[in-house]
């Protein structure tokens, strides 16, 4: 009996010592190195790759946490999924809060992925159905900072056709600057090339509108 109550306290103390440093320095647990891991060994589906991976996470107090993330040379495979491709460089750079439903982005003031290269396989989808199902819970809310996405290179291919395109999404850092969407589009039978600009926030939750 004394024994397993031994058992019981020091496990209660183990999980104390855990959300203490979850809470207080998260950074010990994760970092560059457990990203890698959950990468290599959570995700290993998907294939990743990556040349270089840094994650920093520090606690700025009780409940809010800030982070960095930098991954050099990333492409993905998935076994099953329509996407698949490279980016030279993803950088994500912002704030979160711990809260009782866990944690919710806050702040995202840096996202930024150069010189992607994707492939998109796209099947057949029943007329008039949206393919817009908004954001995530956790993500829905949250200040958005400077935007760079850059496609190189973007391949749709579908049922009896193929597209090409290449473009890039930008948004400077300040309270509303809108996102600019410049983009080419080509097919077996014209070419497009336009320039968009989102006037609603998709980190609302909601889908988003654009106006030229």
């Amino acid at each position: 009996m004394r024994k397993a109550l031994w058992t019981v306290a020091a496990a209660a103390l183990g999980l104390a010592a855990l959300a203490a440093l979850v809470v207080w320095a998260p950074g010990i647990l994760l970092n560059s190195r457990s990203a890698a891991w959950a990468l290599r060994v959570l995700a290993r589906r998907q294939h990743p790759s990556w040349r270089d991976l840094v994650v920093e996470v520090r606690s700025a107090d009780l409940r809010n946490k800030a982070f960095h993330v930098r991954v050099e040379d990333f492409c993905f495979a998935p076994e099953r999924g329509p996407v698949r491709g490279c980016f030279e460089r993803l950088e994500l750079r912002g704030h979160a809060r711990l809260g009782a439903g866990g944690l919710r982005l806050t702040e995202l003031s840096v996202a930024r992925a150069t010189g992607g290269r994707l492939r998109v396989e796209r099947a057949r989808r029943a007329a008039g159905k949206s393919a817009w199902k908004g954001l995530p819970a956790p993500l829905r809310g949250a200040k958005l900072g400077a935007v760079e996405i850059e496609l190189v290179q973007l391949v749709v291919a579908s049922p009896g056709k193929t597209a090409r395109a290449r473009g890039r999404l930008s948004k400077r850092s300040g309270l509303g600057e809108p996102l600019i969407l410049e983009a080419s589009l080509e097919t077996s039978s014209a070419r497009y090339r336009g320039r968009l600009r989102a006037v609603s926030d998709v980190l609302d939750g909601r889908e988003p509108s654009y106006a030229e």
